[in-house]
């Protein structure tokens, strides 16, 4: 729609006397969601000012309908500055509900008993019936019969009420508005970026709106003048929308036994430097607080006790890659005193000799790299951190599992961090990484997973992001195409793969802050697995598209198969190649070469002690040149691996069949390794009966021999090999 004909609406609509308006009063209005895009203010500034919405769908906080209720549009967007509406919201929620605060609590579970369900089940039976006897694995015996069909039914009616029925997506609205407008009013907002921003945003408004200001003088309602919220300090307001936090500082200790209560100071080398008396709850803001003592950069995991010899090997590695970063683990609850000797012993301890195939790379790294002076390579500043404190005991039980690692990526003292799983094995220095272009223009930037399985509709997290009304309010944008067309909301399964993470919390810690909460709630744990896509999800949902996604996919590291030990059923050999490893590969899309990590450690099978060798050993399907017997593949599996080449299998969601017996997919799982062995195919597809082809060809990668050998001495580092 054109602007003239948006302002010829937008003037039309206001043409009565202002006089004749009435206000609603707050205690007779129903605070129901109105479609409050349709309103000609609305759709003007959406036309001048907010990026193009491809969405088909927007969910806005009900709060808008009581503010809305009683304000013009026009005299909210064209008189009040950001920190005045800042306040109208949180009047407007006292107003609403003296008590008010967010519920982590708060579960949206599907009544199989309402009406709703009756209704639902009764309407669509037939067909789900009809779909449920097409199923392969359906039960035969009447019992088991009529109870599948009737979990398949619930099953059906889950994903209406998470998809199509806005209830549950609703109460997360209501949830996640208030996070966002609490961080923007009152966390981020001394950035001086953000007043930047939101002041020419104001002005903006106000261009457009420029004759309203007279024309609609904003004035405060009765119940808004008498509201606390006008004489409370923000640190209330915190406290209602994080009641998860006790307002703590996690405990900070240093690898010689010094504690801080703070956090530390990372350039310093000396932990008595910044030593300081515990840190009780205060009035000011506290999380403002921490975010402006967040300070240097570091790597940050977490782990269980019984993951400690990962934790032990993945120091070895960055000490051999000569890191100088800084090092925190942070952990609900205090690791075990041994657990902590054996990572400190592996920090620090002097390194006397190095594995035997360092001498095929001496050269590459330098004539400095070994200095006996100096411990042989960097000893590393190891800092435990226990977050126990910090989480109130109400709501500890929001972060078991993954949850420990949001914990990790919000409660590390580091402004800048790179977030790693215990298992993954860098091949370039955290430096490195750091001075990636991508992370320097985005400060955040994450990994692909591999490109397998579908799944069905993503409309439920279009529905959670900031809606056109946050947008006209308080300048927070809406999700675009730069994050809706990716293979994600295409349907597939698995997109990232969270093992490492890079962020800049100058640029994006109330992002953190949004995707923490994620975790907190089941209607969006179980649309994902564990914590891949939520870390780039939170920031969309932030209203911060200030990501990067490495363009390459995961590929499969490892040594091609040998093609004569893969042949067709005519004994033909295949022209696509496999590479078969158990190791998500992640190739640095600046150059489309260079191997900047893998999953699952640098052995063969990471999961080697969990492999029934007798079975897997007469599986007879893969890795034909190792004797088929149990000793020689218990030999193989935990070897070090082997680097010679990458495959980045073919992939565009679809499936290729064909009558060459070529594959019809670019990844195949196995049964070995724990079935954590996967297959990937350069090319997938072939001639169709028709005669004509679908195939298509993924990206193979070659290493030099330099390469290689660089990747054999850092493996024999990680597993502590001669």
């Amino acid at each position: 729609m054109a602007y003239e004909e948006l302002e010829s609406i937008y003037l039309k609509s206001h043409d009565a006397d202002d006089a004749d308006s009435t206000q609603l009063s707050i205690d007779s209005a129903l605070i129901e969601t109105n479609n409050l895009v349709e309103e000609p203010a609305i759709q003007l500034l959406q036309q001048e000012m907010i990026e193009m919405d491809t969405r088909e769908v927007d969910l806005h906080a009900s709060i808008y309908d009581q503010i809305f209720a009683n304000h013009e549009m026009e005299s909210v967007f064209a008189n009040l500055d950001f920190d005045q509406r800042c306040q109208l919201y949180f009047n407007n929620l006292y107003v609403k509900n003296n008590n008010w605060f967010l519920d982590p609590h708060q579960q949206m579970k599907p009544d199989h008993k309402s009406a709703q369900f009756r209704e639902y089940r009764q309407k669509n039976y037939e067909n789900f019936k009809a779909e449920f006897d097409r199923k392969k694995d359906k039960p035969k015996e009447p019992n088991q019969y009529d109870k599948k069909l009737e979990d398949f039914i619930k099953d059906k009616f889950n994903g209406f009420k998470s998809e199509e029925d806005d209830e549950f997506p609703q109460k997360l609205v209501e949830y996640f508005t208030t996070v966002r407008v609490f961080n923007k009013c009152f966390v981020t907002n001394e950035d001086p970026d953000q007043i930047s921003k939101v002041n020419s945003f104001i002005d903006y408004q106000r261009q457009i709106l420029d004759r309203e200001s007279d024309r609609y003088p904003f004035e405060h309602t009765d119940p808004e003048k008498l509201s606390v919220a006008k004489h409370i300090e923000p640190s209330a307001f915190e406290h209602r929308v994080y009641p998860w936090m006790t307002f703590e500082y996690p405990v900070y200790e240093h690898w010689t036994g010094a504690m801080v209560h703070e956090p530390p100071d990372a350039q310093s080398l000396n932990p008595q430097a910044y030593k300081s008396k515990s840190t009780s709850k205060s009035s000011s803001n506290f999380i403002k607080q921490f975010k402006n003592r967040l300070n240097g950069r570091g790597i940050v995991l977490t782990l269980p006790d019984h993951h400690t010899h990962g934790v032990v090997s993945m120091i070895r590695l960055l000490r051999a890659l000569k890191n100088r970063l800084p090092i925190q683990i942070v952990n609900f609850e205090d690791l075990a005193l041994e657990n902590k000797k054996q990572i400190v012993a592996a920090a620090r301890d002097d390194i006397e000799t190095l594995p035997m195939s360092y001498q095929k790379v001496a050269e590459y790294l330098g004539d400095d790299y070994f200095n006996h002076n100096e411990g042989g390579l960097p000893k590393q500043e190891v800092w435990f951190v226990s977050v126990h404190n910090a989480i109130n005991k109400n709501y500890r039980d929001k972060f078991t599992r993954f949850g420990n690692k949001f914990l990790a990526a919000f409660f590390n003292s580091f402004e800048e961090f790179m977030l790693v799983d215990d298992d993954a094995a860098m091949l370039k220095s955290p430096e490195f990484f750091f001075n990636l272009k991508s992370y320097q223009e985005k400060g955040a930037v994450m990994y692909r997973d591999r490109t397998t399985g579908s799944s069905g509709k993503r409309t439920f997290f279009k529905k959670l992001g900031p809606s056109l009304v946050d947008a006209a309010m308080f300048d927070i944008p809406i999700i675009t195409e730069y994050t809706l067309d990716r293979e994600f909301f295409k349907g597939t399964t698995y997109y990232i793969e969270a093992g490492l993470v890079m962020m800049n919390r100058k640029l994006h810690f109330d992002s953190i802050l949004v995707t923490l909460q994620t975790y907190f709630f089941d209607q969006i744990r179980k649309k994902v697995y564990g914590d891949k896509e939520l870390f780039w999800l939170g920031m969309a949902l932030n209203g911060d598209e200030k990501y990067h996604i490495n363009g390459m996919a995961a590929a499969a590291a490892g040594v091609i198969t040998d093609p004569k030990d893969r042949l067709r059923k005519n004994g033909e050999e295949h022209y696509s190649l496999e590479l078969c490893s158990a190791h998500p590969a992640h190739i640095s899309d600046e150059d489309e070469h260079t191997l900047l990590w893998i999953n699952s450690g640098l052995s063969v099978c990471h999961h080697s002690s969990g492999v029934d060798y007798e079975m897997e050993s007469k599986v007879g399907t893969k890795f034909k040149f190792v004797p088929q017997t149990v000793e020689a593949f218990k030999e193989f599996f935990t070897s070090p691996l082997i680097i010679k080449h990458a495959i980045i299998a073919a992939y565009d969601g679809g499936w290729h069949h064909n009558i060459e017996d070529e594959p019809s997919r670019g990844w195949q799982s196995t049964k070995y390794c724990h079935k954590y062995m996967w297959c990937s195919f350069s090319s997938i597809g072939g001639k169709k009966k028709d005669g004509s082809s679908n195939y298509l060809e993924g990206k193979v990668i070659t290493f030099e021999e330099h390469e290689t050998a660089l990747f054999k001495y850092y493996a024999d580092t990680y597993l502590a090999l001669e």
